[in-house]
């Protein structure tokens, strides 16, 4: 086995082999004896990722949100591993595109499945054991999911107070580890960075320091801002101007961010590049701060018309539901129907996880593929820009023990949009800041849904619904408050709104950019 990114793992020797091992946070790994990979992929914590080498096999361990990717090929017969696609290429003497993975991509804004945008080159998926054989032959077991066999009753708030005890003990273990140094909070006005920083409250964490970024008159800033010094945290503000970002972004420079925060399989996470760019040279900010984004595990779930088992719901209703969510991109959510290599793996994907299509469990297949595939590959996979700026980084609320927590309950305890798990942090942050705060809403959001449904009649009834959301999205996002239209390479103003107001999303242009290789000058980082 060649390991090609071998200097970012840390080797550890145990009585049933060698283990290498990679963390967001300093730890080893637990337990030297184990019944099955799976078993010892079980009882780990935090977020991780892991190589076992015995007995002429090899195990490949990702955790549930894949906070490291392991990428697989075989070259002249042996074994590659790598966390990292730029490793992997500089050991492949003529790599070349995956053309049917890269036009999927174009849809997805990420790779479905085990293929990577690298023809030849797969990667283990989200929460599995991949056991390498010497013969060539390899066998994928899951080891975490979001379907739960027997689900306990319990009541909602009962629930949602015991999965933020759950969430206390992983921060104050996260705390613990940050061994000192700065942890930054990436605060928004929504629920779940909230959350995190009510956590730290409640823990007793000290330094801390909560970040916003946007352009200025941000709406969301304020709700952030307060968040913050309700909970006694400093709060910065990184003000975005759209010219300032588009100047730094597009420079040949920005290419080493690109090949460090793409994962082979997902369009890079570029987000919070320009506020991570400006935080690495303050002299406020620890250079080894440990950065804990709100991703979770909750709210994974979408199309709750689907859910009661009254309502039917065929395995071709399902595809077409998975599809409409999320092949939106290019304004093709049809395009697995015309296109036999996306189809053939949401058909595998069903076949997998609803096998007797049980209508009981519509919301876990729903969240299962949202979790495994978008949020995984692409949401989880922002910690590569962190990494990039050489800071540390933790998931606490994608931690095993949330993670099971929360999928040891049927999904009627979830509620319908978060709103039992938005009500629990807004009454914990209250309590812990004796501060009451509404959480940041886009206008659309805030709409009474009965007016909402009524309007949305109306414009379906004179057809022009399909010309009103694109205008409506070509809007927002030429005016984000996160200056998503400067980040679109060299595009003028009048060529992003052709494409916009033509359906394509701003992910979709990236995603067309990133492929052609002139996302910024000199970017090309796919093969060809």
């Amino acid at each position: 086995m060649i390991l090609a990114d071998e200097h970012k793992w840390t080797k550890f020797q145990f009585s049933f082999g060698d283990v290498w091992w990679r963390s967001s946070l300093p730890m080893s790994p637990h337990g030297t004896d184990f019944a099955s990979p799976v078993e010892w992929a079980r009882s780990q914590r935090g977020n991780w990722a892991a190589i076992i080498t015995r007995d002429h096999e090899v195990h490949a361990i990702t955790d549930g949100p894949r906070s490291f990717p392991i990428l697989h090929t075989r070259i002249n017969g042996e074994l590659v591993l790598s966390s990292s696609p730029t490793d992997v290429l500089s050991l492949m003497d003529s790599p070349r595109r995956n053309t049917e993975a890269a036009e999927e991509f174009r849809h997805l804004g990420f790779v479905a499945g085990t293929d990577t945008l690298i023809e030849g080159v797969s990667t283990v998926p989200s929460g599995s054991c991949a056991l390498f054989r010497q013969d060539g032959t390899m066998t994928v077991t899951p080891h975490s999911t979001a379907l739960c066999d027997s689900p306990i009753d319990v009541n909602p708030e009962e629930f949602h107070s015991h999965f933020f005890d759950v969430l206390r003990e992983a921060t104050a273990r996260m705390v613990e580890q940050a061994n000192g140094h700065q942890i930054l909070i990436p605060l928004s006005g929504g629920a779940d960075s909230r959350l995190i920083l009510t956590l730290l409250r409640e823990v007793g964490a000290r330094n801390v320091l909560a970040f916003t970024y946007g352009v200025a008159g941000s709406s969301e800033a304020e709700i952030s801002r307060l968040v913050a010094t309700g909970l006694d945290y400093p709060w910065k503000y990184v003000q975005l101007d759209p010219h300032d970002v588009h100047a730094h972004w597009y420079q040949p420079e920005t290419l080493s961010f690109l090949q460090d925060s793409w994962s082979g399989n997902a369009l890079p996470h570029i987000q919070d590049w320009y506020a991570l760019k400006e935080l690495a040279d303050d002299p406020d900010i620890d250079p080894h701060a440990v950065i804990s984004p709100g991703h979770t595990v909750v709210g994974n779930e979408h199309d709750f018309w689907a859910f009661p088992p009254e309502v039917p719901v065929s395995v071709g209703d399902m595809a077409r539901i998975l599809a409409h969510h999320h092949f939106v991109l290019q304004a093709s959510p049809d395009f697995p129907a015309h296109n036999a290599y996306s189809h053939a793996k949401l058909e595998a994907f069903l076949r997998e996880y609803w096998p007797d299509a049980n209508p009981h469990q519509r919301a876990s297949v729903i969240t299962q593929y949202n979790l495994f595939e978008r949020q995984a590959k692409y949401i989880n996979n922002s910690v590569r820009a962190y990494e990039h700026y050489g800071f540390q980084w933790a998931m606490p609320m994608l931690e095993a023990e949330a993670w099971n927590t929360w999928f040891s309950c049927a999904p009627e305890v979830w509620g319908v949009d978060r709103a039992p798990y938005i009500r629990m942090v807004n009454e914990r942050f209250a309590e812990v800041s004796g501060v009451s705060l509404p959480n940041f809403e886009a206008p659309a959001a805030r709409l009474n849904p009965t007016m909402k449904e009524l309007v949305k009649k109306s414009f379906d009834f004179m057809g022009v619904t399909k010309y009103l959301n694109r205008f409506y999205a070509a809007k927002v996002s030429r005016d984000h408050p996160m200056a998503f239209q400067a980040l679109a390479g060299d595009l003028s103003t009048r060529e992003i709104d052709r494409k916009l107001f033509s359906g394509t999303t701003i992910l979709g242009i990236y995603c067309d950019l990133f492929l052609e290789g002139s996302w910024i000058p000199q970017g090309t980082v796919v093969p060809r």
